[in-house]
């Protein structure tokens, strides 16, 4: 009975990275804008209580960002233990949601993902535990009756690769063997 789990983080996307300089550059907007109105009022009422209120404010502003702009970082963990696949989504280093979850008897395939090309069929549920989808170098396919057929792709060491792979069926072994021949993995 071995354990074995590996993290992979995520590689931010060119739109995440626009919504991340959006989001900084919004709170930075409606800091300038608060202080510029309550310096106008103070200006004109004499009372320095809208300065206060409006710095509370502004920092509040920032708070915001810095906690929303956690949500950018999202890893996956991956999981074999007694013949189980499990991918957890740690989302800010805190929320930890798992997405998949399956036994290795119900793995239909375990293949290198160029062998992806020779896929048939519609998948109702696609999983990108990856880096990013270009850097996936294996994938998993499994049906189950809440999410229907899935395909998972992720990138998985060699040691979590091995435990996996111990732990499939005689048919995914063989198929997986044969296309780790063909394409050279």
């Amino acid at each position: 009975m071995t354990f074995v789990e590996q993290l992979v983080q995520k590689k931010k996307s060119g739109k995440d990275i626009v919504l991340l300089v959006g989001l900084w550059v919004l709170a930075l907007l409606i800091a300038t804008a608060l202080l510029y109105f309550a310096l106008g009022l103070t200006a004109q009422s004499g009372n320095s209580t809208p300065v206060a209120l409006a710095i509370l404010l502004a920092v509040g502003a920032f708070a915001l960002a810095f906690k929303l702009s956690g949500n950018f970082t999202v890893e996956y963990e991956y999981s074999a233990f007694e013949g189980e696949l499990m991918i957890d989504k740690i989302v800010a280093k805190c929320k930890r949601t798992r997405i998949v979850q399956v036994a290795a008897k119900k793995i239909e395939q375990l293949s290198p993902i160029e062998a992806r090309a020779e896929e048939t069929g519609k998948f109702d549920r696609e999983v990108v535990a990856a880096p990013s989808k270009a850097e996936a170098t294996w994938f998993v396919t499994y049906s189950g009756k809440k999410n229907g057929r899935t395909l998972v792709l992720f990138a998985p060491s060699d040691e979590f690769f091995a435990e996996l792979y111990k732990d499939q069926t005689r048919d995914v072994k063989a198929e997986c063997d044969e296309k780790r021949l063909r394409y050279g993995v």
